[in-house]
C-alpha cells in the first residue's frame, strides 16, 4: 500500500526477492521476505547476520538455501568463499507496477553502520534493447552507511552523501554513468572565494557556481555540473542522511531526466545531442550498430520501468583504496575470498551497525505516472 497514482489512490503488490545475491557486484547479502517489516506505518528494509539464523559452521563448510526462492541464484554455498554472511531485504513492483515517464518521491531515512549500501533505483520491465546495461538503469538514490568514509583525495563518501546515476552501454564492460553521475554532500561548504578547484574541495567546499569538469577532484563524477550544496554552510555539522526523513525524487519526461532530494535539484540529463549513444562515445567506434536507433530520443530510458527497494552490504560499490576510519575497507576485489575477509573482520564493522540505525525506512512511496501499467 504505498504507491499511489494520480487521481485514483490504488495499492500495488510488492515482489520481495528471495534468491542469494552474491553478483558480479560481489554483494555480501541474502535477500529474504522477513528482513522487510512495517512498524509503526514506516517500512523497514533490514540487514542483520545469517549467523542470527544458523550456526557459524554453516558459513565455512555448509549451504543456505531459500524455499520459495523466485530469482536465480537460490543456494549460497561454501567453498573458495565462505556462504553469505549477510541477509537482508529487496522489494520491486516487477510482476504488478510499471511506468513509462512521471514523477516518484520516496520518503525515506537512510541506514548508518559500515558497508551498508541502501538504493532507490528502477531497472526496464523488458530489456528491449539487451541485458545490462543496455536498456539502462535509473538510480535515484545510492549511499554508503559508514560515518567517516573519504577518497583518496579526502572527499566524504559516507553516509552524509548521496548519488543518482544514469547507467547505459553496449555491454558491463561499457557502462557509461561516470558522465551521468550526481551527488549531493551534507560536508560541503558554499563558497563565494575564487580559489583553484582543487584546493576548494580540500577545504570541503563547493562554490555556488557549478564547476564546468570535476574530474580531478571526484573521479566517479566525471563531467557531472551539479554539485550543489544547502544555502548554508553545513561542513563539521556532524549530520547526516541518516539523521531524518527526505524525498528523494525523480521527473522523468520525453526530454529530460530531474533528480531531486527535498525538491531540490541535484541532477538533470536532457536528451543529448546524437542521443545516449553520442554521449557514450559509441559513434566514435567504427564498426558498432547503434542499438538504439530504433527508439526515441531518449532511448534507453524511453521505455516502462520499474521501482526497487534494497539495503546491501558490500560490493563494488566500495572503491579500494578509499579510507575509512577508524578500520580500513576488510576486503578488497582482487581477494579469492572477499566475504570471508569481511566476515572474520566483524568486529571493524559491527560496533557501528546500531540496532536503530541499520535500517532503510520508508514512509511512503509515490509514483504519478503518464503511462501506467
Amino acid at each position: 500500500n504505498f504507491v499511489i497514482k494520480p487521481l485514483k489512490a490504488q495499492s500495488t503488490t510488492i515482489t520481495h526477492l528471495r534468491c542469494c545475491a552474491y553478483d558480479t557486484h560481489k554483494i555480501n547479502v541474502y535477500y529474504l521476505v522477513c528482513f522487510s517489516f512495517v512498524k509503526d506505518g514506516v517500512l523497514y528494509l533490514k540487514p542483520t547476520l545469517t549467523t542470527d539464523e544458523y550456526e557459524e559452521d554453516v558459513l565455512y563448510r555448509g549451504a543456505i538455501a531459500e524455499p520459495g526462492c523466485n530469482m536465480d541464484p537460490c543456494v549460497s554455498y561454501a567453498g573458495e568463499d565462505i556462504a553469505l554472511p549477510i541477509q537482508s531485504a529487496r522489494i520491486r513492483t516487477i510482476n504488478s507496477f510499471s511506468f513509462l515517464y512521471g514523477r516518484v518521491e520516496v520518503r525515506a531515512k537512510l541506514p548508518r553502520g559500515d558497508w551498508i549500501w541502501p538504493a532507490i533505483w528502477m531497472k526496464p520491465r523488458h530489456n528491449e534493447y539487451g541485458p545490462w546495461p543496455s536498456s539502462g538503469e535509473i538510480d535515484i538514490m545510492e549511499a554508503r552507511g559508514n560515518k567517516k568514509l573519504t577518497t583518496a583525495a579526502g572527499v566524504s563518501q559516507g553516509v552524509d552523501t548521496i548519488g543518482a546515476t544514469l547507467h547505459f552501454g553496449l555491454n558491463s564492460s561499457y557502462n557509461i554513468w561516470r558522465r551521468t553521475h550526481w551527488e549531493l554532500s551534507m560536508s560541503y561548504r558554499l563558497c563565494k572565494e575564487t580559489q583553484d578547484t582543487n584546493n576548494l574541495f580540500l577545504a570541503s567546499c563547493v562554490p555556488v557556481e557549478p564547476i564546468p569538469n570535476l574530474s580531478e577532484a571526484f573521479p566517479d563524477a566525471m563531467d557531472s555540473k551539479a554539485f550543489i550544496a544547502d544555502d548554508k554552510s553545513i561542513a563539521d555539522s556532524g549530520r547526516d542522511f541518516a539523521d531524518d526523513f527526505h524525498v528523494f525524487g525523480l521527473e522523468w519526461t520525453a526530454e529530460h531526466l530531474n533528480f531531486t532530494i527535498d525538491g531540490k535539484l541535484i541532477g538533470s540529463r536532457g536528451v543529448p545531442p546524437g542521443g545516449f549513444w553520442s554521449l557514450g562515445g559509441f559513434d566514435k567506434i567504427e564498426g558498432v550498430h547503434n542499438i538504439w536507433k530504433s527508439g526515441k530520443p531518449m532511448a534507453p530510458f524511453d521505455k516502462k520501468f520499474f521501482l526497487i527497494l534494497n539495503v546491501a552490504v558490500g560490493g563494488n560499490f566500495f572503491t579500494d583504496g578509499w579510507y575509512n576510519s577508524p578500520h580500513p575497507k576488510p576486503w578488497n576485489r582482487s581477494s579469492p575470498h572477499p566475504m570471508q575477509d569481511f566476515w572474520e573482520h566483524r568486529d571493524w564493522w559491527l560496533p557501528t551497525w546500531d540496532e536503530e540505525d541499520i535500517s532503510l525506512k520508508v514512509d511512503y512511496v509515490r509514483v504519478y505516472c503518464y503511462d501506467c501499467e
